[in-house]
């Protein structure tokens, strides 16, 4: 889990780096930050995880437009 865990490090420092150049607050519908941190970035790293556990069959270009689809797709929308 070191791999795993080093991910979602490297990607919760992207975001919160992007979101600062940008002057962007972290708010998800009332979720407290440190929450909403944690589900937006275990959704992308579970994602790429996923994707080198199965042996990076896909393209890297997919692999972002499904990590693109997600940022709009409720769990509700998936469970349909």
């Amino acid at each position: 889990m070191q791999m795993y865990d080093r991910v979602k490090d490297v990607l919760k420092q992207m975001l919160l780096g992007q979101a600062a150049r940008v002057g962007a607050e972290l708010s998800y519908s009332g979720i407290p930050r440190d929450y909403a941190l944690e589900i937006l970035v275990s959704a992308v790293s579970s994602i790429i995880w996923l994707w080198i556990r199965r042996g990076c069959k896909e393209a890297p270009e997919q692999i972002c437009a499904i990590i693109e689809k997600n940022k709009t797709t409720a769990p509700v929308d998936i469970i349909r």
